[in-house]
């Protein structure tokens, strides 16, 4: 399995850049998710789509026939077989962009595609540009969102002031004119505008800030670079005492009469099923309240069977149990929990454990009340 490397960042923190020099240095794959969003909004507009029209846009995006070379030294993007890798670039797009980026059935799409790239370079499928070694992915939200299981999860920033002379000169090296106020619009609202939907402008739990303020450019790679490296060795350590602790146990074995079932197991090297072979993880959306008000049968009507079981007697449902779903046209794991009570004992008490776990493990919850129950 390869490395995954998480990089999140606003306009201007020099993420980009950064991104790309650690991709080469390590023989990574580079996915600049960003491109993702001004790709969608120039085919919108290509397309003649109002990108004031949320479905319209929706639509338009999930049939968007996008490639992306994942060259570090070379990204390219090409939609419909035109290379957009330039006009994406335009002022125009990063004016408009944000209207894509923030359309919630878009992060959805572009989200399932990166999780696709990010997975496919990881596990070294026949094609990919890295042969397995990885990918470093680059964004608003890969490190909460895309791939919080990333082996390195790093939020990239700089000051206001940093960010505008860094795009500035960016504009300036392009020879295009720079106009500050544009300029300003384009950085800090966009950023403001992209808050709204996706946690990239302070650092959550497991992931380490790296602020580039007062850094120059390679000072910035080399301090990304020690970050990656420094959990690369780690999981390298990891490996190695799994695999020690592995043949430590199959030496251990040799006491034990093995019938010939068993001794075919240990002797089937990868056999076992492997993450080449097992479906990316979907979402989980988790569905909890108070005993007795109707979990089930929503669980029940989202699934479109009847799978939960439903009984007006309430504590009925006692553990949480997953049952895969599908509503409008997007999978996912529904989890039906027991009753959620506080201050109680005993049985009612490891019911109530159950949901709480669900709760922590979801990406989502929902809620149930009803008009006897409440909410509290």
């Amino acid at each position: 399995m390869g490395i995954v490397v998480a990089i999140d960042g606003p306009s201007g923190s020099g993420k980009s850049t950064v991104s790309r020099r650690v991709a080469a240095e390590l023989g990574l794959a580079y996915l600049d998710t960003g491109a993702m969003y001004r790709a969608a909004a120039w085919w919108c507009e290509h397309e003649g789509i109002d990108l004031d029209d949320e479905a319209a846009v929706a639509e338009a995006v999930a049939a968007m026939p996008l490639h992306m070379g994942l060259d570090p030294e070379h990204p390219t993007f090409t939609v419909d077989g035109t290379d957009v890798s330039t006009a994406i670039r335009d002022p125009h797009i990063a004016t408009v962009v944000s209207k894509v980026a923030t359309n919630l059935e878009v992060r959805a799409e572009l989200a399932r595609r990166q999780r696709e790239i990010i997975r496919f370079e990881a596990t070294g499928q026949a094609g990919s540009f890295s042969e397995g070694a990885g990918i470093v992915a680059e964004g608003r939200d890969i490190t909460t969102v895309i791939a919080p299981d990333a082996d390195a999860r790093l939020l990239v920033t700089a000051s206001e002031e940093a960010r505008l002379a860094r795009r500035a000169g960016d504009l300036e090296a392009a020879g295009k004119q720079v106009d500050a106020a544009a300029l300003r619009d384009q950085v800090v609202r966009r950023d403001r505008d992209d808050a709204t939907v996706s946690q990239f402008l302070t650092a959550p739990e497991g992931v380490t800030l790296v602020d580039t303020s007062e850094l120059t450019l390679e000072q910035s790679v080399e301090r990304v670079l020690d970050l990656v490296e420094e959990v690369a060795d780690a999981a390298a350590q990891r490996d190695a005492e799994e695999d020690l602790r592995a043949q430590a146990m199959r030496a251990g074995l040799a006491d034990y009469e093995l019938d010939e079932e068993d001794l075919a197991l240990l002797e089937a090297d990868g056999g076992l099923p492997t993450s080449d072979s097992v479906e990316p993880g979907l979402p989980v959306l988790a569905v909890v309240g108070r005993p007795n008000v109707g979990k089930s049968t929503l669980v029940n009507r989202v699934l479109g069977r009847r799978e939960a079981v439903v009984q007006d007697t309430p504590g009925v449902t006692r553990d949480r149990v997953s049952y895969p779903a599908e509503w409008a046209g997007r999978r996912f794991t529904i989890v039906d929990t027991g009753g959620w009570e506080v201050d109680v004992a005993g049985l009612d008490a490891a019911v109530a454990t159950q949901a709480e776990v669900a709760v922590e493990m979801a990406d989502a919850v929902l809620l149930v009340v009803d008009a006897q129950v409440g909410i509290t």
